[in-house]
């Protein structure tokens, strides 16, 4: 994460989970929501979806299996 006055990295999280046909990296726009009246970043990738606290970087919450099998190769979801 960028502090948005000055462009110097604030926080940073290497993702290293296991993806079935994915590497670690996330090639999606990450999404700032509010729930529960506060503010996360929620970042897509790797098989896995995680929920930042956008000030600090702490790790909120992750899921995974988002791997789905399907005869036509990776299924990709965009919104």
């Amino acid at each position: 994460a960028l502090d948005k006055s000055s462009g110097k990295q604030v926080w940073k999280h290497d993702r290293r989970y296991p993806a079935k046909d994915d590497g670690p990296d996330a090639y999606s726009t990450p999404a700032l929501i509010k729930t529960g009246g506060k503010e996360q970043l929620v970042v897509v990738g790797s098989d896995h979806v995680n929920g930042y606290d956008p000030a600090s970087g702490k790790v909120l919450w992750y899921s995974d299996g988002l791997a789905i099998d399907s005869p036509y190769g990776r299924v990709i979801a965009s919104a």
